[in-house]
């Protein structure tokens, strides 16, 4: 991997009244609601906020979030709360299991802090999704050194992203000329596609380790029993199906290469 810390200019952050928040969330019938915000896990006082209101107006809803490790690892108690408030799975950017590779993405967390905050979800009873990106310049040893690293913090689901060089980031004018599709097919710029030819691997080879490693962390007889005694069999079967899409997907881009 390139040694170039992603740079990004600075914009403010703003978000919407937790009342507003609360009001949307009222109208909405089902039971389980996904809040898109990258930084939902944020901003403490507003959280603490979120829980006054849900428990004030008794909203009883499961939530699955966005989380940053660092914040689930120094905020246990916030964590805690917002488990016992319906907070039942969170999306966590744990990115590497590598340190070097962390500080080359410029993600300022530690690999404690994603050890942390898988331990502090599982504490509370909260399904943890993994997102990991996959180096441009991984062989099958590092493949495996990501089993090793999920396996031991019993992580069941992940989102496995190949290293994709966004514009406006230095690595898409570092890697523009090595570009395997083309800006223009923004379908395919989803961060599951390669987008960029791999340094050690073929892309066949390097979508088949993708698949094995899904298969090991997921259908794994440990990870089965997990997901049926969890979700039970009905909940289960809907998976498997969605994990059976998923493969397809890849066995398709691993077939045209």
């Amino acid at each position: 991997m390139l040694a170039m810390p992603l740079v990004f200019d600075a914009y403010p952050y703003s978000t919407r009244p937790v009342t507003e928040v609360i009001q949307e969330l009222q109208t909405i019938p089902q039971q389980e609601v996904y809040i898109v915000d990258d930084n939902f896990l944020f901003d403490r006082k507003r959280l603490l906020e979120f829980c006054e209101q849900l428990e004030s107006h008794k909203i009883d809803k499961h939530f699955l979030v966005y989380g940053r490790a660092d914040f689930i690892a120094a905020n246990d108690d916030i964590i805690e709360r917002l488990a016992r408030n319906g907070l039942s799975a969170v999306i966590v950017w744990l990115e590497s299991a590598s340190q070097d590779e962390l500080d080359s993405y410029n993600k300022r967390t530690k690999v404690d802090d994603n050890v942390a905050a898988v331990q502090t979800l599982k504490r509370h009873g909260i399904e943890c999704y993994a997102t990991v990106i996959l180096g441009l310049d991984w062989d099958k040893a590092d493949f495996q050194r990501l089993y090793r690293f999920l396996r031991e913090l019993d992580v069941v689901f992940a989102n496995l992203q190949p290293f994709t060089p966004l514009p406006g980031t230095e690595y898409f004018e570092y890697y523009q000329s090595q570009l395997l599709v083309p800006f223009n097919q923004p379908e395919k710029w989803d961060m599951a596609h390669l987008v960029v030819k791999p340094g050690k691997l073929s892309v066949r080879q390097y979508y088949a380790q993708i698949i094995k490693l899904y298969y090991r962390l997921t259908v794994a007889p440990k990870s089965t029993a997990y997901i049926l005694r969890r979700y039970g069999t009905r909940q289960t079967f809907k998976l498997s199906l969605g994990a059976l899409r998923i493969t397809w997907q890849y066995v398709a881009k691993m077939i045209r290469g």
